[in-house]
């Protein structure tokens, strides 16, 4: 089930999936703006911006961090958080003051490690998690001023 509050949306579905979201249209007056402060409210540091001719995207470090109940309880001891917001450029949407607007979306990465193979592995059945994503993603959309 999907359901969409604004421009956010969201998957409600449960289990191992990775947490993707839809953040609504941005314009390149506020994209890296909003991104910034929105991140850095809940605790997420850009590590890198990478831009090319149809897009740009923020990746932050991967913020380390104690594991979340639903990780310690399926045997997992360390873990570590890390969100890319991409932006695409929608030709349909230029004019000659603003620039173009962009589409933007965002990916979460969540590792976790048991010590078992000694690597970390992606695991995203974590409620906790997901309700701090579900935050940050809606508060983006909320920001973005084509969204008001």
């Amino acid at each position: 089930m999907t359901f969409l509050s604004g421009c956010y949306t969201s998957s409600t579905t449960s289990g191992n999936i990775p947490l993707k979201y839809y953040l609504g249209v941005a314009t390149p007056a506020n994209y890296q703006t909003v991104v910034k402060e929105v991140l850095l409210e809940n605790n997420y540091h850009i590590e890198n911006y990478e831009n090319n001719a149809t897009s740009a995207q923020i990746i932050t470090r991967w913020n380390i961090r104690a594991p979340y109940p639903a990780e310690t309880d399926a045997g997992f001891f360390d873990s570590k958080t890390r969100i890319f917001i991409t932006a695409i450029i929608d030709n349909s949407t230029f004019s000659k003051n603003n620039g173009f607007g962009y589409e933007c979306y965002m990916e979460v990465l969540n590792h976790v490690y048991s010590g078992r193979d000694r690597e970390y592995v992606e695991f995203y059945n974590v409620p906790l998690l997901k309700s701090e994503m579900d935050h940050i993603a809606q508060t983006l959309s909320e920001n973005f001023e084509n969204n008001k």
